[in-house]
């Protein structure tokens, strides 16, 4: 993710595609995918993709002007790891309830313990928008609906026990 996150910066710092190290990032992006279009925490884990990263990876490439059909796959992605409360998790889906502790991906029981948060649901939100999906869209209302809900009196949301400043970051970005 810190390559795409680095992409979309230099994006708005005014760099394009047509800048030879933007474009070696691009293809270095679109080579590093699964065959689904879904990217995993690192080209090593196209196997185990990841939806903070497919969602922040798709906003870099359509900042950068990758047409929208050809990431069509990972936005479908996106859809289909939608929890049933609206949110979304990291790398599964319906685990709304669990609290994880652990980023240990050897750690065999990892992916069980992978409940949604706000900020993986504000970064597919934010790529659903630069993909074109608007408010009106029914599963982007179930998405605010869960933002809405996981919010606290105060205005932050909870990661692991931790109130995150990134967090509320990748909320307002997709919201």
């Amino acid at each position: 993710m810190d390559t795409s996150l680095t992409l979309i910066a230099l994006g708005y710092a005014g760099f394009t595609k047509d800048h030879p190290d933007i474009n070696n990032t691009i293809n270095y992006l679109l080579n590093s995918c699964s065959e689904k279009l879904t990217w995993g925490i690192s080209p090593d884990q196209r196997k185990i993709p990841d939806c903070d990263d497919t969602a922040v990876t798709t906003v870099a490439l359509r900042n950068m002007g990758v047409q929208k059909e050809k990431l069509e796959p990972a936005i479908d992605w996106l859809f289909k790891m939608q929890s049933f409360d609206g949110g979304w998790s990291a790398y599964t889906r319906n685990n709304r309830k669990i609290k994880h502790y652990s980023t240990n991906l050897e750690d065999p029981t990892f992916l069980l313990k992978d409940p949604c948060t706000a900020d993986v649901t504000g970064h597919v939100l934010h790529a659903m928008g630069k993909m074109g999906y608007t408010i009106n869209h029914p599963r982007i209302q179930k998405a605010i609906r869960f933002l809405k809900e996981d919010q606290m009196r105060f205005g932050l949301s909870m990661a692991d026990g931790v109130y995150v400043i990134p967090m509320a970051q990748a909320v307002s970005c997709g919201a």
